[in-house]
């Protein structure tokens, strides 16, 4: 499992687009955080803690703080310590009938077991996509 470096609004904006038919997480990290490093390390590897058979059904954008593109990010989010982590869903939207995200959880820290029950109960809790409409992408 890759993440895929965000640089500006942009950037997110097309990579969820691209990725609508995954659960998309956003990492909010640093070059110099330890606790980010420390989730890279086992998220990321070979002995990724996402079970195998989940890895293709998760995205995870990552977002660096210091990179200045990412500073409207960092103010939309209201990103108060690292890492933080969004994880969104794709949710059908009957008023307006397109597929759009959902924000599900935003959590902060570098406690590993809080971030696999989050990536866990969003797979679980739901059918991975609430998509009805015509533009479904399962």
């Amino acid at each position: 499992m890759e993440a895929i470096e965000i640089s500006g609004k942009e950037s997110l904006t097309d990579n969820s687009k691209r990725y609508m038919d995954k659960v998309v997480i956003y990492m909010f990290t640093a070059t110099w955080c330890g606790p980010c490093k420390n989730i890279k390390k086992v998220l990321f590897g070979e002995d990724s803690i996402i079970d195998m058979e989940k890895r293709d059904l998760i995205k995870i954008l990552k977002i660096d703080i210091d990179d200045p593109q990412n500073s409207d990010l960092n103010d939309c989010f209201a990103i108060k310590s690292l890492p933080t982590f969004v994880i969104n869903k794709t949710v059908y939207n009957k008023t307006k009938s397109i597929n759009e995200f959902k924000k599900i959880i935003k959590f902060s820290g570098g406690d590993i077991n809080v971030l696999v029950n989050n990536i866990n109960k969003t797979l679980e809790d739901h059918t991975l996509f609430e998509t009805n409409g015509p533009n479904n992408r399962k």
